[in-house]
């Protein structure tokens, strides 16, 4: 867990007071992960200077206040502390309880603060540092020094790990179940479009001299002569069970013919995702971390030359140098998944253009926020604040980029299929097409459909493990 610490519990210099002694911790959880703050006390947080001045009491009581400035209102600063402090702890992936100071004035929290020109002690700002805290992690447990040291956290307030997990866990659920839905209208659209406006397809399996009472026998023993509920609801049935029909053109089931291409499929588009994406993510920080240097601009100019060249170019020019001329990889067919090689370092060279010019964007845009200057104030080696920062913060674009290029990586498969010669479901498809093989056809745009749902909801899945916002 994630435990949100004053910085003068820990004994830590602060600016107002000098040194703090520590508090009594012991009841922490051996877990937990402290993040020590203060909002006056640490550097970068938008407050240029203590809108009060303190003087050390002489008796060791607590320090009086000399001077309220008057043109910074103390209860904004402090506001606006705690909001950058919120966003530092959302960027860290949030807290699961604070621990704040119970009599400073040093921290400005709910501690009693003296007036000014008396000695009568008042609370100048009460409470702004757990009310902002509050509102920003509702599930979180604020206690205070004494109590903490008493009992620590309160045994019968679950921790906010475990209230996370449980909403991710409804989250998870719901879009689940919105998945349903989803795939009963692809089913729908896929029956309407082969049964209804496709009509039966006896006259191109019995040819054109096939009379009516032919026509009308073929129909009834496959079922087509049947209402359309009645056929749509069966269709169900069928696919519940696995079946996906009996192809005509190789007179095998369908679920046989789509098995052996599935994987092949599968094996194509997937590294091409993976490489791709990590490639173009990879790329994508270096010219962020040299950004309007020569390496960046180097890299622009490279891209920009990638995004100009033909896809069907990039096919050819790897079957003649790597395959043909230099002979590294196979030409065509598909035997072992060496022949997948080649086709999978064609389609993610081709993709790289885009994709690394829209990561640069994302993590340069991600570097300029309040947050990053924050890191780096606090001495933060450049390469953390990267890599452990800015990094984990842009990775929900890059999911949802790379959700997105599902659908194109399944149109460019089909060419890499059909140039390379693997029997994938691009080429089955294709093939079924040609000999209005409409179970086979049917089955692809079914399962193509599925997939593409599927990675859709992985992908929604991993930006709510990301970013919490999205499981509201």
């Amino acid at each position: 867990m994630t435990v949100c610490v004053s910085e003068c519990l820990l004994g830590r210099p602060c600016r107002w007071k000098g040194d703090s002694r520590p508090a009594d911790l012991s009841a922490m959880p051996a877990d937990a992960r402290i993040v020590p703050f203060c909002p006056e006390c640490a550097a970068g947080m938008g407050v240029p200077r203590p809108p009060i001045e303190l003087v050390e009491d002489p008796s060791g009581g607590e320090p009086r206040v000399m001077r309220v400035d008057r043109t910074a209102d103390v209860t904004d600063s402090l506001l606006g502390a705690c909001r950058a402090q919120i966003a530092r702890l959302r960027a860290m992936g949030g807290a699961d309880a604070f621990v704040l100071k119970a009599r400073s004035p040093s921290c400005g929290l709910a501690s009693p603060l003296h007036r000014v020109g008396g000695g009568e002690t008042g609370d100048l700002v009460p409470g702004i540092w757990a009310r902002a805290a509050r509102a920003a992690f509702p599930d979180a447990q604020i206690v205070d020094e004494e109590a903490f040291a008493k009992g620590g956290f309160s045994a019968n307030d679950a921790p906010r790990a475990k209230r996370a997990g449980r909403t991710m866990v409804r989250y998870a659920a719901r879009r689940i179940a919105q998945l349903v839905p989803t795939l009963l209208g692809v089913t729908l659209l896929t029956f309407v479009l082969f049964n209804v406006i496709g009509g039966s397809p006896a006259a191109q399996v019995l040819g054109k001299n096939a009379t009516a009472e032919q026509i009308a026998e073929y129909d009834h023993a496959h079922g087509w002569d049947r209402p359309l509920l009645v056929q749509y609801v069966s269709y169900l049935g069928d696919l519940c069970r696995g079946d996906l029909g009996e192809s005509l053109q190789y007179r095998q089931p369908v679920a046989e013919v789509l098995g052996r291409g599935v994987w092949v499929s599968l094996g194509l588009t997937v590294p091409i995702l993976v490489a791709g994406t990590a490639v173009a993510l990879t790329l994508g920080l270096l010219c962020a971390a040299f950004a309007n240097k020569w390496p960046d601009r180097a890299m622009l100019a490279a891209t920009t030359a990638l995004m100009s060249v033909n896809y069907v170019i990039w096919v050819s020019a790897g079957q003649y140098l790597l395959a043909y001329r230099w002979k590294l990889f196979p030409v065509w067919g598909f035997e072992n998944w060496t022949y997948l090689l080649l086709p999978i370092i064609v389609g993610t060279v081709s993709g790289l253009g885009s994709d690394v010019r829209f990561y640069r964007t994302v993590i340069l845009d991600e570097i300029r926020k309040p947050y990053v200057r924050t890191a780096v104030a606090k001495g933060l080696s450049p390469a953390r604040v990267l890599f452990g920062h800015v990094l984990r913060c842009s990775l929900v674009p890059v999911v949802t980029n790379a959700s997105l290029a599902v659908p194109f990586l399944f149109t460019g498969s089909i060419l890499l299929e059909s140039f390379f010669g693997l029997p994938g479901l691009g080429g089955v498809g294709l093939d079924a097409v040609y000999a209005a093989d409409y179970a086979t056809v049917r089955a692809v745009v079914l399962v193509s459909a599925a997939l593409y749902q599927i990675s859709n909801l992985l992908a929604d899945l991993l930006n709510a493990a990301l970013d919490p916002r999205a499981r509201i």
